[in-house]
């Protein structure tokens, strides 16, 4: 970490704390919060307010370490595996807890279940997720998205396709203003709007995008 990173401080990435806290819950509650968004970084030695290096006791750094280890191991599910380092910066030593962004979401606390204990970064806070972000979530954790959902049942006839593309060339005709821009639009082609992810290819049909249905 470098003094432009504490410099710039907290953000929706990084976190101080200017030692660790003695009930494991205050800081957990960021680290779930950073697996199930974009990740980031908890700094153990920095002063959150003002932002200085305040240090931990350099005796103690290796006990810090292995206490945040196991509290991330007993208090979070699915498993988070933190990166959690030292550094010495303006002569003090300070506890880096790095936290990748997780592919099992949604991470939470075990004590409170997935409903009450499902946490996400929001700014430069970890904010409690609320029913539909937890279900987002859970779409991330198995590679799926909103968008990429199909409508199982409802597949798409040829003539509404045809239809559907030849719409939307007229809409992106009608966004231009001369004849050489007009003649510069493609035909708009079921491989097209697969693309786009309006349609799913499957089998030997097409089926749309979950959005189309709702």
């Amino acid at each position: 970490m470098t003094f432009e990173d504490i410099l710039h401080g907290e953000s929706k990435n990084i976190e101080f704390k200017s030692a660790l806290p003695h009930k494991s819950e205050r800081y957990i509650k960021t680290i779930i919060a950073f697996a199930n968004t974009s990740g980031g970084k908890l700094v153990i030695g920095i002063d959150d307010e003002t932002g200085f290096v305040v240090g931990v006791d350099k005796e103690s750094v290796f006990q810090i370490m292995d206490s945040i280890a196991n509290a991330v191991s007993d208090c979070c599910t699915p498993q988070i595996i933190p990166d959690i380092t030292f550094q010495t910066v303006d002569g003090k030593s300070i506890v880096i807890v790095e936290i990748y962004p997780g592919a099992d979401r949604p991470y939470y606390l075990k004590s409170m279940g997935k409903e009450n204990g499902t946490y996400v970064r929001i700014g430069g806070t970890s904010r409690l997720a609320d029913a539909v972000k937890i279900k987002e979530l859970e779409m991330e954790g198995t590679n799926l998205s909103w968008d990429e959902l199909t409508c199982v049942g409802f597949p798409v006839a040829v003539d509404a396709v045809k239809m559907l593309c030849d719409n939307i060339r007229s809409h992106m005709l009608d966004a231009v203003s001369t004849e050489e821009e007009a003649r510069n639009i493609p035909e708009v082609t079921v491989e097209q709007l697969q693309s786009w992810k309006v349609l799913k290819k499957r089998a030997e049909s097409c089926l749309p995008a979950m959005p189309l249905c709702c």
